[in-house]
């Protein structure tokens, strides 16, 4: 009986710390993508200054210390091209941990396709970025937790939905919005 109760703290001390990786990942990926969302809008030497600042975040939030002790965690390894393997699974035979965890990654990869269309696409019109920065707000006000905060949330991802189906938007922006609003 004691051996059970050991095994169900460990448990509960290992889901406890994988969340917290989690957790401090989702922030970081969350501010990359509102300073990302902040380059549509913006011209010149601030624009440049931005993509980098959003990039150096995001870099931070896949490749920092909390990625990688959740990596190890989930006893995942690099693969010959430096890349994690994942297994692919159903999603009901997934733990809520690797759920998360893969919706990081895409939301993640979804700042840096972003960051790098600004290089190589003309220009986007500012009012392309209102979907984006409604889901990235709802992002951000999720982390709140409260009623109040919580129906402001659902309220700006049903605004952002709404503008990515009558709006001409570029496909990286569409895709940061979509990643967004699933962490």
């Amino acid at each position: 009986m004691l051996y059970l109760g050991l095994a169900g703290c460990q448990q509960t001390q290992f889901s406890h710390t994988i969340e917290t990786q989690l957790d401090t990942i989702r922030v970081l990926i969350k501010q990359s993508a509102l300073m990302a969302a902040q380059v549509g809008c913006t011209k010149g030497g601030e624009r440049s200054l931005l993509i980098h600042a959003a990039a150096a975040q995001d870099r931070r939030a896949m490749g920092g210390a909390e990625m990688a002790k959740i990596h190890s965690m989930m006893s995942m390894k690099p693969d010959t091209n430096g890349g994690m393997a994942m297994k692919k699974m159903d999603g009901d035979k997934m733990s809520s941990e690797m759920k998360v965890h893969i919706a990081l990654h895409d939301a993640g990869e979804s700042v840096f396709n972003l960051l790098d269309a600004f290089s190589t696409e003309k220009p986007s019109d500012c009012s392309q970025f209102v979907a984006l920065r409604f889901a990235a707000d709802a992002a951000m006000l999720r982390e709140a937790g409260g009623d109040e905060p919580l129906a402001t949330a659902k309220a700006l991802d049903t605004r952002a939905t709404s503008l990515l189906k009558t709006s001409n938007i570029p496909t990286t922006i569409k895709e940061l919005t979509l990643a967004l609003q699933k962490i």
